[in-house]
This record gives C-alpha cells, sequence and structure tokens, in this order.
C-alpha cells in the first residue's frame, strides 16, 4: 500500500511538472519574456480633486522612453496572459455577437510583439478604433471596416494569441482604442536581464511625479505566471512534499523489514554462500522480492494516477501531450531509492 501511494504521488507530480512546464515554455503569440508590467494604484486618482489620469500617465510614458535600457511604453486597461476581460454584447446587423474588448494605447501592438495579419496597424493619436483577433474573423464573421464598437469601425486583425491564461481557450477578443486611458503601463524592455534597474528608475520617477501618493505594482514575466497559476504552483508544492514523505515511510519500513530479514536468513545466506552463491546473487535475491512487489503497486498506481491527472488537466483548455515515459520514471525512482537501501543493509549479511 505504501508503494502504491508513493507511485501514485510521484506519477502525478511528474504529469502536473510536466503541465506547468508546457505553460511557463510555450509560445502565447506575443513578447512576454521582454516586457515588464507596471500596474498603478487608482487610489492617486480618487485621492486627488479634478485630476486627470493622463497628468500621470503621459509624463510617465515620455520619462520611460529616455531610459536607454527601456524601448517603447504602452497602457492598457488589463494585463495579457490573465483572466480578466470585459465581455461586450452587441447588434451587429442581425446579429447579437460577444467578444472580449481590451483598451489599449495606440503603440501597445507594437511593445508587446503583436503582428497585424490583416489591415494596419493603430495610427498615433487614432481613437475609437478597433482590432480584432483571428478567432473573432472567423467566428463572428467580421470583414475590415466594419462599423461596429466604435465609430471608426475594424481597421484591422491579428493572429490568435493567449491573451487569457492557458486554462481559457482562445475566443473573440478585440484591441480598442478611445478616450480612457488605463491605469496599466506595459515596458518593452532592450535588456530583460536588466529588469531591476528598470524597475529601480520607475520607482524615482514615480516619486517625482506623484510626490509619493501612487503605488505601483510590478509584474515581471515570472511574477505574471506566479500570479496566474498560483493555485498550481500551491498544489506542485503539496505534492512534492507529499511525495518526499511518502518515499521515506515506506523506507523505514523497508529498512526494518530488510534488517529482520537477514537476521533470520543468515543461516540459509550461509547455506548459500558454502554451495557457491556470490555476494552479488545474494543481494540479488533480496532486491527481487523488492522489485516484484513493486511491479505489482506499479500496475496498481499507473491508472489511479492517470485518472487524477485526467480531473485535473480538465481544467485547462491548452495542456501538453500525455507522455507514458513519465509514469516508467515514477516506478525508477521508487526502484532505486529501494533497491539502494535493501542492498545496503544486506550487503553485510551477504
Amino acid at each position: 500500500f505504501q508503494f502504491t501511494i508513493s507511485i501514485v504521488i510521484l506519477q502525478v507530480l511528474l504529469l502536473f511538472s510536466a503541465q506547468q512546464h508546457y505553460v511557463r515554455t510555450a509560445p502565447v503569440g506575443y513578447d512576454r519574456d521582454s516586457v515588464l508590467y507596471v500596474e498603478a494604484s487608482k487610489e492617486y486618482e480618487r485621492s486627488m480633486e479634478n485630476f486627470k489620469w493622463k497628468d500621470y500617465i503621459d509624463p510617465m510614458m515620455q520619462t520611460l522612453k529616455s531610459n536607454p535600457l527601456v524601448s517603447e511604453v504602452a497602457w492598457t486597461g488589463a494585463l495579457l496572459g490573465q483572466d480578466m476581460f470585459t465581455l461586450n454584447a452587441i447588434n451587429h446587423g442581425d446579429r447579437h455577437i460577444a467578444f472580449n474588448l481590451l483598451e489599449v494605447s495606440d503603440n501597445f501592438l507594437t511593445t508587446t510583439g503583436i503582428d497585424v495579419t490583416a489591415g494596419r496597424n493603430f495610427h498615433p493619436g487614432e481613437k475609437n478604433v478597433v482590432i480584432f483577433n483571428e478567432a473573432a474573423r472567423k467566428q463572428l464573421d467580421l470583414k475590415l471596416n466594419d462599423n461596429i464598437v466604435f465609430s471608426g469601425g475594424v481597421i484591422g486583425f491579428v493572429d490568435n494569441f493567449h491573451y487569457k491564461s492557458f486554462r481559457k481557450e482562445i475566443t473573440p477578443m478585440a484591441f480598442g482604442v478611445t478616450e480612457n486611458v488605463g491605469n496599466k503601463l506595459v515596458v518593452r524592455l532592450n535588456a530583460p536581464e536588466r529588469v531591476d534597474e528598470v524597475i529601480r528608475f520607475v520607482n524615482e520617477q514615480n516619486q517625482r511625479i506623484s510626490g509619493g501618493r501612487c503605488e505601483l505594482a510590478f509584474y515581471t514575466p515570472d511574477r505574471m505566471f506566479g500570479s496566474t497559476y498560483a493555485s498550481e504552483m500551491k498544489q506542485l508544492k503539496l505534492l512534492l512534499v507529499g511525495a518526499i514523505v511518502s518515499l521515506l515511510i515506506p523506507l523505514i519500513g523497508v529498512f526494518g523489514l530488510v534488517l529482520f530479514e537477514t537476521r533470520a536468513k543468515r543461516k540459509e545466506i550461509g547455506v548459500r554462500k558454502v554451495f557457491g552463491a556470490t555476494t552479488r546473487g545474494i543481494l540479488v535475491m533480496f532486491n527481487m522480492q523488492y522489485l516484484r512487489t513493486l511491479a505489482v503497486c506499479f500496475v496498481v498506481a499507473a491508472p489511479v494516477a492517470y485518472t487524477l491527472y485526467n480531473e485535473w488537466i480538465e481544467s485547462f483548455a491548452y495542456r501538453t501531450p500525455m507522455h507514458w515515459w513519465l509514469f516508467g520514471v515514477a516506478f525508477l525512482i521508487v526502484a532505486i531509492v529501494v533497491c539502494l537501501t535493501v542492498t545496503i543493509q544486506s550487503w553485510r549479511a551477504a
């Protein structure tokens, strides 16, 4: 029972880790590793009379662009890769259509590295126009210059990209340039490895522009990943602890059992040695007893781990292929640890 639990937990841990690695490294359709998000507190806006958010955002963007470590700066109403977007439902001709709308600055697509596949990008200073993704183009049957949402209509389309987490399917969405201004800055870095220097610079300029009244939150690619998949990260940590504990418990049992068996079988070992048995042969005999038990446990554990993983992975719309060799790796880890324990404990007697 202990071996079976150990193998199940290890197999699930390896499968979960494979999905985590896939989510972290799979292409998302934009340059997420070169982008730093800066979120400004709305408390600053509420604390000042007759305040205009542009009075803060515009000078902050201009100041950041002067930094040689910064390539471009844009603003947005929501962070790419998270699941919080405004759902718009409107009438288009004789149809009722729904899509996610993200209000952005006119340079947002170039800042994040999203390419326009049809039509054109936003022009500087342009307002009340939208660019849809290909999912919207196909599912909602949209065309260039369709006059929907805003007076300027549809000016272009972009490739489908993961604007939400990998839990969600890519659905119709649009970028819109309006009179509104978002409270999140998108900073494209020339040297992503020097992001800490950029964060210090942003904090210094924030103190100067807002007088210390505006608080900032920074989201590096790693922090964005940790924020978006916080629950999955906690599950992996729990599984890791569970795997360690579930291995230690049966190892203690194996240690005691082998100690008992070697004492009980000292005469048998002696007789075998008299008739020509080698130390290696004696160790193989002891190890085979446990390997046969582990093989039976593996046959029971694999379907259990597969079922648990399948139930968990259902929450992801995009997932890594099932790597069957990971099941064998889990068995191999347990087998190596058990065999080392058995060998070390029975070698003296042999």
